[in-house]
């Protein structure tokens, strides 16, 4: 009867345990999903921003670029979310592994307590045969709740590393460098005389030269720059499920190994 009721308390334990883990990974998943879109956004409309007031700079209708301007908007946003997907991708794996390794740290957990439950009885009865092969599970089943312990930690720590990494890999490539108005700083008389010119007589020409070539440039750079970030990230993350599927294999062994000895 005791048994029973010490068993039905681990139950409980274990799933309020559950329900915590569960809601801090959905928390840190919440976390994550809202930066990624918010930075998303505003990396968007500064590219927008950033080519309409050029544009603008020039006098011309920004209506008459439309076509180019969104061009530009959706490539953008699609390296963006080419981006995101991986680093997703890679992010869904670590959470899922977290829950694995903590659904098998919860049995190596029941299993040791009810090991040291035999243990005790096995005393009590003086059963040198029993005795020894509840310490050989106990040691078994408590090394392979820590090789758990180990597993988790790596995969959250890994988890964090992923959230900042997609944040910084987004700010980093996603940073327009192009912008004429930031080179405009003469205001003198000859200066104005002759940006009047430009912008009267040569304004579509000086929009092509100083804004739609230089976003041209950049956006084939990112489109690099992502190609080679997603190459990288893949690679991440093919050699860590290869190394979670062998450790899962040394952590089985090891524990069938502890309960043969002899």
């Amino acid at each position: 009867m005791e048994n029973v009721q010490i068993g039905e308390k681990l139950a409980i334990i274990l799933k309020d345990l559950s329900e915590l883990e569960k809601d801090k990974l959905m928390l840190w998943s919440t976390i994550y999903t809202r930066k990624a879109e918010d930075i998303k956004i505003k990396k968007i409309a500064e590219l927008k921003k950033n080519l309409e007031e050029q544009i603008n700079f020039y006098r011309r209708d920004n209506s008459k670029y439309k076509t180019k301007i969104d061009n530009y908007v959706n490539e953008y946003t699609s390296e963006i979310l080419r981006i995101i997907e991986v680093y997703n991708s890679y992010y869904i794996y670590l959470q899922n592994e977290i829950v694995l390794a903590q659904s098998n740290q919860k049995i190596a957990i029941a299993n040791l307590l009810a090991s040291k439950r035999g243990w005790v009885k096995a005393k009590e009865n003086e059963n040198i045969v029993l005795i020894e092969k509840s310490n050989k599970k106990i040691f078994a089943t408590a090394q392979k709740k820590l090789n758990y312990d180990v597993v988790i930690n790596e995969c959250n720590m890994r988890l964090q590393k992923c959230m900042e990494e997609a944040l910084n890999s987004i700010n980093e490539i996603f940073k327009i460098k192009s912008n004429q108005l930031e080179k405009v700083t003469n205001n003198g008389c000859f200066y104005k005389i002759k940006k009047f010119f430009n912008i009267t007589f040569y304004g579509d020409k000086n929009i092509e030269k100083y804004v739609l070539n230089p976003i041209e440039k950049e956006m084939k750079d990112i489109e690099l720059q992502t190609v080679s970030k997603i190459s990288d990230v893949k690679t991440e993350m093919l050699i860590f499920i290869s190394q979670m599927e062998k450790i899962r294999k040394d952590i089985n062994l090891s524990f069938n190994e502890t309960l043969n000895k002899n």
